[in-house]
């Protein structure tokens, strides 16, 4: 899988694109196709990922040797104390802020960014071996390198070496699997670091969901606000929250922004009001987030309309549903964690909890493959717009917009026709989720899209490079062994489970109640 960067061979095929783009577009230059422009970037974007992880295994070897030295130190003088006293580095900690010392000066950066690259050298070379081969090997960057570091931090060497070997190889071996052959084909990617981090954080809450929701308890105490000032008169104001009461925060803002922009557009058409004075959606959230904070604004005087606002979440029935004859330490069944879309993976106990305060369930049933199915073929509608329970089930699917490398909320996504209606039916085969920046990216950027029975999304490029996109799958990992915590204490109390009897009739599944035990559906609550 990683066989090493033909640096050489990039470097001499980088250096005759620096040299046609020296020559430019003018007569007589030979003539740079698109095409390449874009490979040649990429192989640019590797080429760097190959420097990088060199440059991180060079700072290793660096903290490695000044350890040593200063242990061969410790050893001739008898003891630590002693080389404190003859002028001598007083710890390893001190050791290794020496060492970012000189990597700074190096590297000609801070020595706050120098000791982080310290420390992340440490933390790829110890516990993410198998990310620091896909960086070496130019198949991922720094910025993908962290991700997987934040998203594991506070866990087991042991659990955090296992779980990101299964997502990166994982990922990496699909996309060799599906890599395009000469000429043509889908070019698939490891993702952006979001993504990565995503796929970390829901493979470590499937391998320990025990230590996930500790990890949750935990986070819950560095809830706090911050604020710092920018230049011109305005300041940055950051909320660090639960990430469902964010989700709900987020959304009831939104709607409040939209609200007053619809009502600025009015005035303005009515004649009361200048264009200059119609706000954008972003000033207008701005101004929501401080009036509903304030009770008024110093832009926005208009009173604030009461929105009712949901917060979908996306969570397996068998994390909301007991077992036959559970009892309080019966161990969860193995399933998937529930979803926040746009935000990540959450324990059962934070599923549970929000399926207790839930106000609309909608069930969707689960392909063999653990996408969601969004009803193709045989639920094709006769009109352009979808009907909301379709609407539901291709948002389900969906989870964000599908453009790749995109992580916006599917809630607040454009349904778009992947052969415009009426040549292409409406239906889940033939809609998908984009945001509004993707959406006109497809229809005016020159893409072309198809998409197949099950989800999948071809992305053409007008360069004529393909990327491919799938729905979320809802199956655990089950090829590789990641290992659980065995202080998995007990399971939850009968009070616990969320009772079947709450399901409304809004159902995108309509039929019988859940079964109690495997249920291969998933349930998508408002709360």
């Amino acid at each position: 899988m990683f066989d090493g960067l033909p640096a050489q061979r990039l470097v001499a095929e980088l250096a005759r694109l620096e040299e046609l783009l020296a020559a430019g577009d003018g007569p007589g230059a030979s003539p740079l196709p698109d095409a390449a422009v874009v490979d040649g970037l990429a192989a640019a974007t590797a080429l760097a990922g190959w420097a990088e992880g060199l440059s991180v295994r060079l700072i290793g070897r660096l903290r490695e040797r000044r350890r040593a030295d200063h242990d061969q130190l410790v050893a001739e003088l008898g003891g630590r104390r002693a080389v404190e006293r003859a002028g001598g580095p007083a710890s390893e900690a001190e050791v290794d802020r020496f060492t970012a010392v000189e990597v700074a000066a190096a590297l000609r950066v801070s020595q706050r960014s120098a000791q982080e690259r310290v420390q992340l050298a440490d933390v790829l070379l110890r516990r993410q071996p198998t990310t620091l081969a896909a960086l070496s090997a130019g198949l991922v960057g720094l910025g993908h390198a962290r991700a997987v570091r934040d998203a594991l931090e506070g866990t087991r060497d042991d659990l955090a070496r296992r779980v990101e070997t299964h997502v990166i190889a994982r990922r990496l071996e699909r996309r060799e699997r599906q890599a395009p052959e000469e000429g043509g084909g889908t070019t698939w990617t490891i993702g952006t670091p979001s993504q990565v981090s995503a796929a970390v954080r829901r493979a470590l809450a499937t391998a320990d969901p025990a230590s996930a929701t500790r990890r949750i308890e935990a986070a819950r105490c560095r809830r706090g606000v911050t604020s710092w000032g920018l230049p011109d008169g305005l300041a940055v104001l950051q909320v660090t929250a639960p990430a469902v009461d964010v989700a709900a925060a987020v959304a009831g803002v939104d709607a409040v922004a939209r609200e007053q922009v619809d009502a600025a557009r009015r005035a303005h058409r009515a004649g009361d009001l200048d264009a200059v004075d119609v706000p954008t959606l972003d000033q207008a959230r701005a101004d929501a987030a401080m009036t509903l904070l304030l009770g008024t604004s110093d832009v926005l005087a208009r009173p604030v309309p009461h929105v009712s606002v949901g917060v979908d979440v996306l969570v397996p029935l068998a994390a909301l549903l007991p077992p036959p004859h559970a009892t309080s330490s019966d161990a969860v069944p193995d399933h998937a964690p529930a979803e926040l879309p746009g935000f990540g993976p959450l324990p059962d106990p934070v599923a549970r909890a929000v399926a207790r305060a839930a106000r609309r369930v909608t069930v969707a049933p689960l392909r063999p493959d653990g996408t969601v199915d969004a009803g193709c073929p045989g639920t094709h509608e006769a009109r352009y717009e979808p009907s909301a329970t379709l609407a539901r089930a291709v948002r389900t699917r969906d989870v964000t917009c599908r453009w790749p490398g995109c992580r916006r909320r599917a809630r607040e996504a454009d349904l778009d026709h992947t052969v415009e209606w009426p040549t292409g039916p409406t239906a889940g085969c033939n809609l998908a989720g984009y945001c509004r920046l993707h959406h006109r990216a497809k229809h005016r950027g020159g893409w072309l899209v198809t998409q197949t029975g099950d989800g999948h999304l071809d992305h053409t490029a007008p360069t004529g490079h393909t990327y491919g996109t799938d729905p979320p799958s809802w199956q655990p990992p089950e090829d590789v062994d990641v290992g659980r915590d065995d202080d998995a204490g007990p399971g939850p109390a009968p009070g616990d489970w969320w009772d079947p009897a709450w399901f409304d009739a809004d159902w995108y599944d309509p039929g019988e109640p859940p079964e109690a035990d495997g249920d291969d559906r998933i349930g998508v609550l408002v709360a």
